[in-house]
């Protein structure tokens, strides 16, 4: 009896070793890969509303470009900090990678993306922001849009 004692707690060292050693044994799964999100996500209108932290927030200068008596009079609140809500999200694609008339850049980090879509001199910007959460699977958690 006192063997098979010895072996489990020498089974259950083992264990605690590895996955101190290798951390995604331990959670069962490993990070989501950046550009299968990115694809998924800009491709299936389902998962992207899925892999959104509503109220997203960010900016919109559709909202800016409200006349401030009619905004009064409707409730709108013309602020520089806006939130996108579920309820009134159009599903969203990235820029064509051949239109030359759009400058795009992903500036990357392991937890955070950061997508860029500029077309100069034009007063059109988007800036998107992508956060590996504590799920390991990305989401899109900041949404900066401006078209004057």
């Amino acid at each position: 009896m006192k063997q098979v004692n010895i072996f489990i707690s020498v089974l259950f060292i083992g264990f605690i070793i590895a996955c101190k050693l290798n951390p995604q044994a331990s959670s069962g799964f490993s990070p989501e890969v950046f550009e299968e999100f990115y694809d998924k996500f800009y491709s299936d209108s389902t998962f992207q509303l899925s892999r959104i932290i509503f109220p997203l927030p960010g900016y919109n200068s559709d909202i800016d470009q409200i006349p401030d008596d009619f905004a009064e009079n409707t409730g709108i609140k013309k602020e520089k900090e806006y939130y996108w809500k579920k309820e009134e999200w159009q599903f969203i694609k990235t820029a064509n990678v051949n239109d030359t008339l759009i400058a795009k850049k992903l500036i990357k980090s392991d937890t955070l993306v950061i997508e860029e879509l500029i077309i100069p001199n034009s007063g059109f910007q988007i800036e998107r922001k992508f956060k590996m959460l504590d799920d390991k699977k990305w989401y899109l958690v900041y949404y900066f849009y401006q078209n004057i």
